[in-house]
């Protein structure tokens, strides 16, 4: 009797380990889940913030691209225009005919 009374004890003291045990578990449990969700939450924080930085960049890329078409728009047409008055200028000058003197010797 004395033997089944220490064995039982025992059982006893087991089962109540056993369901500190659980205990434990259960709440390292509760806590990783807690931890998980909160870096879940996190990480979509992370990633809103990201697609907003991009797509700010995006656009500010997208601006600068604009008026860099513009400003190389800007300056063919202003090569384009100069090299029409520069032709239109050599026109003009080529129709005077400069005299140095040497060509009257020549026909003497």
């Amino acid at each position: 009797m004395e033997e089944q009374e220490t064995g039982g004890q025992q059982i006893l003291v087991s089962i109540a380990r056993l369901k500190e045990i659980t205990v434990s578990v259960q709440t390292g449990s509760g806590n990783m889940l807690r931890s998980g969700n909160d870096l879940a939450r996190e990480t979509d924080e992370f990633i809103k913030i990201s697609n907003e930085a991009l797509a700010n960049m995006n656009e500010i890329v997208d601006g600068a691209l604009k008026e860099i078409k513009k400003a190389v728009t800007l300056v063919a047409e202003m090569n384009s225009e100069n090299n029409k008055n520069f032709e239109d200028l050599k026109n003009e000058t080529e129709k005077f005919k400069i005299s140095t003197g040497s060509e009257n010797k020549n026909s003497g």
